[in-house]
């Protein structure tokens, strides 16, 4: 803190208010314990990374930050439950169009999964 409050001029007092004030007393330090990082991967690719940050009080960056130092790897990769239409591209090399297609005319059922707050994805169940 001694840094930050010198960096602007002020106290040590003073950012910690701010801090509190704001309320990122919440949010933990760089340290990741062994029981952080088996939660971060057990919910990588389950819930939304904002629920996750609620979740583990941490900010949203450093649970990016985390998961690409552990090999994460994408976030809907991670999630076993079902496979994207990308995944479908990518695994038989045609075009989503041909997927999608292909899906509502076999009378299957494309759904949404919200990854991000401005992200989401199509998959089949």
């Amino acid at each position: 803190m001694y840094k930050i409050a010198s960096y602007f001029h002020t106290t040590e007092a003073t950012i910690k208010e701010k801090v509190n004030e704001i309320g990122l007393e919440e949010y933990k330090s760089n340290c990741w314990t062994k029981e952080e990082e088996t939660l971060l991967s057990d919910l990588w690719g389950t819930k939304s990374i904002e629920t996750i940050a609620t979740i583990m009080k941490r900010t949203v960056i450093s649970l990016k930050v985390k998961a690409v130092r552990m090999g994460l790897g994408p976030m809907i990769r991670n999630n076993y439950d079902f496979i994207t239409v990308s995944d479908m591209c990518d695994l038989l090399g045609v075009t989503r169009d041909r997927i999608t297609i292909t899906w509502i005319n076999l009378g299957l059922n494309l759904k949404k999964k919200k990854l991000t707050n401005n992200m989401l994805c199509y998959y089949m169940e």
